[in-house]
């Protein structure tokens, strides 16, 4: 899983340069999955709160705030 740092892509080039040890620059970049992290958590929302997961959220966040657990409980 890569978050954009450098220091993840250099760990991806060692890796693919020890198990692949012709690969080219342009097939390394093929092999690195970009924020995989937060599409998955995006994914996720969606499949658990439905279309309007945006919503859901805030109004959990809000419900939070205030210590409301029974509405909670209901979203």
């Amino acid at each position: 899983m890569l978050d954009n740092t450098s220091s993840n892509n250099m760990a991806v080039d060692l890796i693919l340069k020890t198990l692949y040890l012709k690969i080219l620059k342009k097939q390394q970049k093929h092999c690195q999955l970009w924020c995989l992290s937060y599409i998955v958590n995006l994914y996720a929302q969606a499949f658990l709160l439905g279309k309007k997961a945006d919503t859901t959220l805030e109004e959990l966040k809000l419900a939070y705030s205030r210590h409301n657990f029974k509405l909670i409980a209901k979203i």
